[in-house]
């Protein structure tokens, strides 16, 4: 099997934490550990809202960084103490700054404020392209001005280009709470179609979203899900833990939850241990809501804390946003769920992508968002009295090795 050389651009890479940096990381790893000659243009001075040193560590020595200063707006937010909290942008909250920087953000950085990195990555990746002759392009977004820096690589080039979508574009759930009007929505949509009928093949993350990408135009899409790099151990805990990893905003509400743990009858004690980054109101509001149950709240933590924190649960918790567009949305820390054998607890999108794949595992249930408490504590009830018959089989699919291996295989179908 010939080994490629294969350019990456990317805006996180370690020492960046949190689940944006997993996939390009398991990806160029892989890759570079099967024997392909692996480049990746990263910045050389990145402003992350979560870092991770540990990450570092496992980064194949075999794999060539270059990296390009960037000028990034997101700095600017960082350092302003009124908006410097990540709550993200579909937080309503922030004060008279948060309102004004997001109005920036939205008309003047199209699509995204990484985009005054594009023209240096360009320069960058052509004077690569010079010297080693790439037999492949693979960029990694979101931000998708990371993409529109393929398309331009790309025209001047010819060289093959993956465009890898983490996210959707315009049917993102938060594309609607941009501050933008009919113009900057038009550029949007302009720029999108742009990249997805140059890219050779729209990569992505879901079965829903590469069928939105294709009514888009994408010429060719392909479907990789994200994965888990190794199980994680579950654990013995006298409590009943109660337990959710990630993001937790105003769109991903488990106060019904919280009323259905409230009620719940056992002798045993009952904590709700929320990990990752929470925004203030979301954590005020659960707080209040508590009732005999114990808050422990870590904030964000490392990768691996992260999975010490799992094996520990008893149900894990997965909510899904209250949003249309979420449908196709399977976020990240479900495989790491799954690699736990602890049943889970999906609230929202029952019939969604990440439904289909809880399901296909047996590895829990999801109802809906306006499930009533008293449903949603039968529910729980039953996970926490039923037998372990997750299936081993379909869980191995969603391994770091697997997806590794299926995106060899696409990228020998690509280069002829």
């Amino acid at each position: 099997m010939k080994k490629y050389k294969i350019l990456f651009v990317t805006y996180y890479w370690p020492p960046c934490g949190g689940v944006s940096v997993q996939r390009i990381l398991h990806f160029v790893n892989y890759l570079s550990k099967a024997g392909y000659d692996c480049h990746i243009i990263i910045p050389q001075n990145p402003t992350y809202y979560q870092e991770d040193p540990e990450l570092a560590q496992k980064v194949n020595a075999a794999i060539t960084l270059h990296k390009v200063r960037i000028v990034d707006m997101t700095s600017l937010i960082k350092r302003t103490p009124s908006i410097s909290n990540p709550d993200n942008v579909k937080q309503s909250s922030g004060g008279i700054l948060k309102s004004v920087s997001k109005y920036i953000r939205s008309r003047w950085f199209i699509p995204d404020p990484k985009i005054l990195w594009k023209r240096q990555v360009v320069k960058k990746a052509l004077e690569l392209q010079k010297r080693h002759n790439f037999d492949l392009l693979f960029t990694n977004g979101t931000p998708h001005s990371v993409h529109l820096a393929g398309l331009e690589i790309k025209e001047k080039t010819a060289i093959p280009w993956i465009a890898d979508f983490r996210d959707p574009w315009t049917k993102i759930d938060y594309f609607d709470a941009l501050i933008t009007n009919a113009k900057a929505r038009a550029e949007h949509l302009r720029l999108e179609q742009l990249v997805l009928q140059q890219a050779d093949l729209v990569l992505t993350v879901s079965p829903s979203w590469a069928n939105d990408f294709s009514k888009l135009g994408a010429n060719k899409t392909q479907v990789i899900t994200n994965g888990f790099d190794d199980h994680i151990s579950r654990q013995d805990v006298k409590e009943l833990r109660f337990t959710h990893v990630g993001s937790l905003h105003t769109d991903r509400s488990i106060i019904t939850l919280i009323q259905a743990l409230n009620d719940l009858e056992t002798e045993k004690k009952k904590v709700l241990e929320l990990a990752g980054s929470v925004s203030s109101s979301t954590l005020k509001e659960i707080q209040g809501a508590l009732k005999g149950i114990e808050l422990s709240y870590h904030g964000v933590v490392s990768h691996q804390s992260a999975k010490a924190i799992i094996g520990k649960a008893s149900i894990l918790l997965l909510p899904i946003n209250s949003d249309p567009h979420a449908y196709g949305r399977i976020p990240a820390k479900l495989f790491e769920y799954l690699s736990a054998g602890i049943p889970i607890l999906q609230i929202g999108q029952p019939t969604g992508d990440a439904a289909k794949i809880l399901n296909a595992c047996n590895a829990g249930t999801a109802v809906e968002h306006d499930a009533k408490a008293s449903d949603i504590q039968q529910v729980i009830q039953q996970l926490l009295q039923a037998e372990n018959t997750i299936s081993i089989e379909q869980v191995k699919k969603y391994s770091r090795e697997q997806k590794g291996k299926e995106l060899i295989t696409v990228i020998q179908g690509l280069i002829k």
